[in-house]
């Protein structure tokens, strides 16, 4: 995330990374969250009954001090830039599940640190070549252009979703609040396969790669669950 800001006064950026804990139905123990910060690296773990992740986040080009604090509510860390009244900096997050890896922090933290280590110029230009990809595999153009751009915006968030080894789980980037509706699972009716199905018609098959492995992995658990009336191997 490239950050540029010029004021006539000086000020102080603030970054922050925070989580309230998660409350679910007994005999589910609530979730927990942690973090930590140290000079310009902020961490936040969250633990759930069935899904450990981490953020970590890393500041390059300003100059502050990191801060965090915790407690059974939720945990919460921040950056807080030296006043100036000119910024240019980036913010270089890593972000892994224990889908990934058993140590999901030790895993973001690492993919932080390895962005850092690029030189911005490379990894700026290796992100271009993938979405200059992601654009030239299909056009469309439409007479009512509202629709059209509605058309190119649902693309876009699908490429933003569709690149980790993880899928998103059912309301996606659509729901910005805490504690959203069904608990932001995972389903096998409508809800999440739709988000996947424009990839056919729009020449992106590539993108349904996060959905396939996530739902082919999850298979044991459905057969466990829903042995008749599931699915049959």
């Amino acid at each position: 995330i490239r950050c540029r800001i010029r004021s006539d006064s000086p000020v102080s950026p603030v970054i922050r990374l925070g989580r309230p804990a998660h409350s679910f139905r007994p005999p589910s123990p609530p979730s927990s969250v942690t973090s930590g910060a140290k000079g310009r690296t902020l961490h936040l773990e969250h633990v759930l009954p069935n899904l450990r992740y981490a953020i970590a986040a890393f500041v390059r080009g300003a100059e502050g001090e990191g801060a965090h604090r915790g407690d059974a509510q939720g945990a919460e860390c921040s950056f807080t830039a030296a006043a100036s009244t000119s910024f240019d900096f980036e913010i270089v997050v890593g972000m892994a599940t224990d889908r990934e890896d058993g140590e999901p922090l030790r895993r973001a933290m690492e993919m932080a640190e390895s962005s850092v280590a690029v030189e911005p110029e490379a990894d700026r230009e290796s992100h271009r070549a993938w979405w200059g990809r992601h654009w030239n595999a299909s056009l469309v153009s439409l007479p009512d252009k509202f629709i059209e751009h509605a058309y190119y915006c649902g693309l876009y968030q699908q490429a933003c979703v569709s690149r980790a080894e993880q899928a998103i789980s059912f309301m996606g980037l659509s729901y910005m609040r805490d504690n959203p509706p069904w608990m932001d699972g995972y389903t096998t009716d409508a809800q999440t396969p739709l988000m996947w199905w424009s990839i056919t018609p729009a020449n992106r098959l590539d993108l349904g790669y996060n959905y396939m492995r996530t739902f082919l992995e999850m298979v044991p658990e459905f057969i466990e669950h829903s042995p008749h009336q599931g699915m049959e191997v």
